[in-house]
């Protein structure tokens, strides 16, 4: 029996170790981001090993399970391009400075999206599931964006792997093409928030995104009283 939408969950965790809610699910996401793009990034860049600090130094991340397994999974910081460090971040390394620096003008807030990945064994050309894992979750990017009320997030998706078309299709505007990062052609894609208010959603990422859940949003208990 093929998996349809209604047997996947939707989650969204912070990206820091600490006081995790479903610290079953965040492994589980780990693993996948470890597995996937070591392998990965051993081909692109001959790394050998990854740190855990590339994964858990987003602020949250979003998380596509089956059966408590996490398939699918997109990590996201939340940025001012107002402030100096951000624009030299290593993340922006292929983007032209005077763009973002023009863009900083009119942007107050932005996203940085990060390690995009759709577990292997769950890919459409599996067999698994007739689902396009990796169009739906292009599409929670932007109803990420909408939903953290931000004027843009970026992203540099591989054309290699036809990324540029499903970000397109959810709403990403490709301002440089053809750039060749990490050995590979990639666009520089923004999801502005007016053009993605514009996009009709299909029905497995509305589904997904609206039964969807946070857990990033535990109350901490503080000692408030101070004794001098």
């Amino acid at each position: 029996m093929k998996i349809e939408i209604q047997d996947l969950t939707l989650s969204v965790l912070k990206s820091s170790t600490y006081q995790q809610q479903n610290i079953e699910l965040y492994n589980s996401s780990y693993n996948l981001w470890k597995t996937n793009w070591l392998n990965t990034l051993k081909k692109l860049d001959n790394i050998e090993n990854l740190y855990s600090e590339d994964f858990t130094r987003h602020d949250f991340f979003v998380v596509i399970s089956y059966k408590k397994e996490a398939i699918g999974l997109c990590c996201f910081r939340k940025v001012d391009l107002k402030v100096y460090a951000t624009i030299e971040d290593s993340w922006f390394n292929p983007w032209p400075k005077d763009f973002l620096f023009q863009l900083a003008q009119d942007v107050d807030s932005a996203i940085v999206p990060s390690w995009f990945t759709i577990h292997q064994d769950y890919r459409r050309s599996k067999g698994k599931t007739e689902l396009n894992l990796a169009q739906i979750l292009s599409e929670i990017m932007s109803l990420v964006t909408i939903h953290e009320n931000v004027d843009v997030t970026f992203s540099s998706p591989r054309k290699d792997r036809s990324v540029d078309k499903l970000l397109e299709n959810a709403g990403a505007v490709a301002v440089f093409k053809d750039i060749t990062y990490h050995g590979v052609l990639v666009d520089l894609v923004c999801f502005f928030i007016e053009e993605i208010k514009k996009v009709k959603f299909s029905s497995e990422a509305s589904l997904l995104w609206k039964k969807r859940k946070d857990y990033t949003n535990k109350k901490e208990a503080y000692e408030t009283s101070i004794r001098i």
